[in-house]
């Protein structure tokens, strides 16, 4: 479960620094299927199955629109921002709250907050407010409206 998490957060933090709809696609369906593991495994795995082909129907309309928008888009990748991305991404892994919480002397409100935070359905929402947001990002992004700019 923390692994595809791990991996979810990896394709969330290198998503921005794709500038081809090729890139953009990939890392979208690699998204949309970790955050539907994340989902068959702490909820029912029926709705992660639903879920999952109307993202990759919706993401394949899409990804077929931009690519008959820009055909002669050239395919570029940067070794530098893999080795940013990958390096955060480890390091927002191996900081989590279980090791703080094992090594406080803790009280009554520090347990409340931690089951707070470490609610499933919590980070299940999270995850697909995450998703909804950087799929709108994307299509703006696409659409090339000249009134809202992403940088």
């Amino acid at each position: 479960m923390k692994l595809l998490g791990f991996f979810a957060f990896l394709f969330m933090l290198s998503f921005p620094n794709y500038s081809s709809p090729v890139s953009m696609g990939a890392t979208l369906i690699m998204l949309s299927a970790s955050m539907v593991m994340i989902m068959a495994v702490s909820a029912s795995w029926w709705y992660s199955y639903i879920l999952f082909l109307v993202y990759i129907g919706g993401l394949l309309v899409l990804f077929m629109y931009v690519c008959m928008i820009s055909s002669n888009f050239s395919f570029s990748s940067s070794e530098d921002m893999a080795i940013l991305v990958i390096a955060s991404a480890l390091l927002s892994y191996f900081i989590s709250v279980k090791p703080m919480y094992k090594s406080f002397s803790g009280g009554k409100l520090f347990n409340v907050a931690l089951e707070l935070v470490t609610n499933s359905t919590l980070w299940l929402f999270c995850g697909v407010v995450l998703f909804l947001l950087i799929s709108l990002l994307v299509v703006v992004r696409c659409l090339g409206i000249s009134s809202i700019s992403i940088s």
